[in-house]
C-alpha cells in the first residue's frame, strides 16, 4: 500500500491526508465541503491530466506535482 501512495502524485496525498484530517471534525459538512474542494483541484491538476492520458496511452505516468 505505501509503495502504490507513493506512486501518486504529491498534490493528491497532499489532500487526501488533509481530508483525513478534517474527517476527525464532529461536523461532517466540514468534512464533505473540504473533500468536494480537493476533489475539484485535484480533477483540475495537470497530474490528473497526466494519470489520464497514461492510462490511455498503456505507460507509466510521468508526475510534475503539478
Amino acid at each position: 500500500m505505501a509503495g502504490r501512495i507513493a506512486a501518486t502524485p504529491a498534490v493528491t496525498v497532499k489532500m487526501a491526508r488533509r481530508v483525513i484530517r478534517h474527517l476527525a471534525e464532529p461536523e461532517i459538512r466540514s468534512s464533505m465541503a473540504e473533500e468536494l474542494i480537493a476533489q475539484t483541484f485535484i480533477n483540475a491538476s495537470h497530474d490528473y491530466a497526466e494519470f489520464r492520458a497514461a492510462r490511455a496511452a498503456e505507460r507509466e505516468p510521468t508526475y510534475r506535482g503539478s
